[in-house]
């Protein structure tokens, strides 16, 4: 139900669940979703690191790859109903992409790494 400004109106489940642009897609073991939106954050703070330090698009990709990587194995180590093709969902790589390009986890990291150096220039002069 939808409240619109002068009464209630239900809104069709099929609305929901069948659009064509955007399928709602569910996880019976949940443990790998919500592993991944956990895990996704400190690839992002990496990613943020790579990007403050001027290392280029190469470098960044090699970190989100390499989190990916690590986000499977640590979470198939903790639960091992967690199912490989989880990762490779949006939940997955899709979050962890979107995450790590312009996340706020990113940018903070980013903004601090530059911070970093700045500061560090000026004890050296």
């Amino acid at each position: 139900m939808t409240r619109t400004m002068h009464r209630t109106v239900p809104i069709p489940i099929s609305l929901l669940t069948l659009h064509a642009l955007h399928p709602l897609l569910t996880r019976r073991p949940q443990a790998g979703a919500e592993m991944c939106g956990t895990l996704k954050n400190a690839v992002a703070l990496g990613a943020g690191i790579v990007d403050g330090l001027g290392l280029g698009p190469n470098s960044k990709a090699t970190v989100i790859r390499q989190g990916l990587v690590e986000m499977k194995g640590f979470t198939k180590a903790l639960y091992r109903t967690a199912r490989d093709d989880t990762f490779l969902e949006c939940c997955g790589v899709g979050d962890l992409v979107a995450t790590c390009t312009g996340g706020r986890n990113r940018l903070v990291a980013e903004a601090w790494t530059k911070a970093q150096l700045v500061r560090r220039q000026r004890v050296w002069r």
